[in-house]
């Protein structure tokens, strides 16, 4: 936006020539290219794995690849075995977790309410680092990405972009959930 409104000012001053206000868009015009030209090799420069790829694409879609970087860099991937506790009810969340692939039972007040196999674990209350409002225990061989509560805090406590971005794609994944979720008991319970 900064380099078409300079570059406009600049035409119009074509009909009422005035050297400081060219000198001015021209050093707008000028900015405004190296930043384009900075975005453009960043966003070239970022490498992902393939899995580090899919997890951007599927849990950041807001993100760009520089921002989802960002954030790469700060987790780790681990290899979750059968019994593995993501989350405990009640207890705060100090880990966001992003399961890509294998399985998860929720389990809220000792009742088993849903199966995750990909998408976020702990989403709802990590920033606030609240208590959990269920139990996720991995019941298959899972393949997931970690990031600490503070790690992550770190990041977008002072850019507000990736912040708006991270809490709508958490949201975004919470709906998902939630939707799946009444598809699942409406199949259960087709006469409600």
């Amino acid at each position: 936006m900064n380099l078409a409104a300079a570059f406009l000012v600049l035409v119009s001053l074509s009909q009422d020539f005035n050297l400081s206000s060219a000198l001015i868009q021209t050093s707008w015009i000028i900015v405004s290219l190296i930043g384009l030209a900075k975005r453009v090799f960043l966003q070239h420069s970022v490498t992902m794995t393939a899995e580090e790829a899919a997890l951007s694409r599927n849990a950041f879609p807001s993100f760009s690849r520089v921002q989802a970087r960002r954030i790469l860099d700060l987790g780790h991937w681990v290899n979750l075995a059968p019994g593995t506790l993501l989350t405990t009810e009640g207890v705060p969340v100090r880990t966001l977790n992003y399961m890509l692939s294998g399985e998860a039972k929720v389990i809220c007040a000792g009742q088993e309410i849903a199966t995750i196999n990909s998408g976020f674990i702990g989403e709802i209350n990590v920033l606030s680092e609240g208590a959990a409002t269920a139990t996720v225990c991995v019941s298959q061989p899972s393949r997931a990405f970690l990031v600490s509560a503070r790690a992550l805090k770190s990041v977008v406590q002072f850019d507000y972009e990736q912040h708006s971005f991270l809490v709508s794609d958490l949201r975004n994944d919470t709906g998902r959930k939630l939707q799946s979720l009444n598809a699942d008991l409406s199949k259960s319970y087709p006469n409600t």
